[in-house]
C-alpha cells in the first residue's frame, strides 16, 4: 500500500492580487516551486513591515508583525535565485546603508580628531592656569561643555543578517522601529547560530 500523495498546490489565489501576480511572474521566469516563491514573498513582506506595525491577537495581546519561515527545498529548486529577486529591494537597502555608514565613519573620524585636539587645548589651558594658581572654574565649565559635544561613532544600519550571535542580535534591535531578518540559504547556519 502506497501512502504517498503528491503535494498540493500552494494557495496562491489567497494572496492579494498584486502579490499573486508577482508570484506567478517569478514562477514563469524561474520555474521554481510555488510554495518556495510564496515563502520568499511572505518573508520579504514581513521584513518590510515588521519594524512599523504590530498585530493585535484575538486575545488582545500585541505581537510583532514578523514571520518565521522555513522552506525545505532540494538543491537546484532555485531558492537562492528566488530570494535574490524577491528580496532585492531589501538587499539594495542594506547596501545603501553600508555606503552611508562608510561616509559617516569618515566624517566621524575627522570630527573625533578635531574634538580631541580641542580637548587637548582645553586641558593645556587648565594645566597652565593650575601652575599659575589661577581660578580654573571657567575652564572646568568649558571642559564640561566641550564633553557634551563628543562625537558619537555611527552605527551601521542593517536589516539582513546571515549569521548573528546573541549580543549583536540584541544590539541590532535596539532603537524604536528597528527590525532585522536572519536569512540563510542553509538553515543549519541559523539553527546552530547563537541567535
Amino acid at each position: 500500500m502506497n501512502d504517498y500523495s503528491p503535494p498540493r498546490a500552494y494557495p496562491i489565489s489567497a494572496l492579494y492580487s498584486v502579490i499573486r501576480d508577482a508570484v506567478l511572474e517569478v514562477q514563469r521566469n524561474l520555474q521554481a516551486p510555488d510554495a518556495l516563491i510564496a515563502g520568499s514573498f511572505l518573508t520579504a513582506m514581513s521584513i518590510a513591515c515588521q519594524g512599523d506595525a504590530d498585530v493585535v491577537l484575538p486575545t488582545g495581546q500585541v505581537r510583532p508583525l514578523s514571520l518565521d519561515v522555513l522552506v525545505i527545498a532540494d538543491s537546484g529548486e532555485r531558492k537562492t535565485a528566488t530570494d535574490s529577486i524577491v528580496c532585492a529591494p531589501i538587499y539594495a537597502h542594506d547596501e545603501e546603508m553600508a555606503q552611508k555608514h562608510s561616509t559617516a565613519l569618515l566624517t566621524y573620524k575627522a570630527d573625533r580628531r578635531f574634538w580631541e585636539a580641542q580637548d587637548a587645548a582645553i586641558q593645556r589651558k587648565i594645566a597652565k592656569a593650575l601652575n599659575r594658581g589661577e581660578d580654573i572654574e571657567h575652564l572646568r565649565a568649558e571642559l564640561i561643555k566641550h564633553g557634551e559635544h563628543e562625537p558619537s561613532k555611527p552605527v551601521r544600519a542593517r536589516i539582513v543578517h546571515q549569521n548573528i550571535t546573541e549580543r549583536p542580535l540584541m544590539e541590532a534591535m535596539q532603537g524604536n522601529g528597528k527590525s532585522i531578518a536572519i536569512l540563510s540559504d542553509e538553515g543549519e547556519v541559523v539553527l546552530k547560530g547563537g541567535a
